[in-house]
């Protein structure tokens, strides 16, 4: 499509009312909010009848030393879940680097400095880093 077709299909638009289209869109991001904050509170409450279901299942596992539960409507069992968190960054990167143990780490660019550093360094960025950036369509209600 030429520019001259894009600008004569342009001009058969009707003109945007951008008043009330801010409106709308004020009342559905309300609307969508008040369903949210309900979703939410009432999840919530499914949520802990759940953690009630569970802890009273885990009981029972551990009571009659058992690694499963098997019922017409689904197996119930217990699975490990662990978590790994730096509490002392200075220890864990000395003995990252002291044992080449990199395996342990996860390394990621920090978005708010690297756009600090392209700012500073005339738009280049550090090596190995990809930096992406797009233009979203903001409401603010006043």
């Amino acid at each position: 499509m030429s520019v001259q077709e894009t600008v004569s299909d342009a001009a058969k638009l009707p003109a945007l009312d951008v008043e009330q289209m801010v409106r709308d869109y004020i009342a559905l991001r309300d609307a969508r909010e008040k369903l949210k904050d309900e979703f939410d509170r009432r999840d919530s409450e499914l949520r802990k009848a759940q953690e009630r279901i569970e802890s009273a299942l885990h009981l029972h596992i551990q009571e009659t030393n058992v690694k499963s539960l098997s019922t017409a409507m689904g197996t119930v069992f217990i699975q490990p879940q662990s978590s790994a968190r730096v509490e002392d960054r200075q220890a864990f990167l000395e003995y990252v680097r002291n044992n080449e143990a990199w395996h342990l780490a996860q390394v990621g660019a920090n978005k708010a400095e690297v756009t600090k550093h392209l700012e500073t360094h005339q738009g280049t960025l550090p090596p190995g880093v990809t930096y992406t950036q797009r233009l979203n369509v903001q409401i603010r209600r006043k």
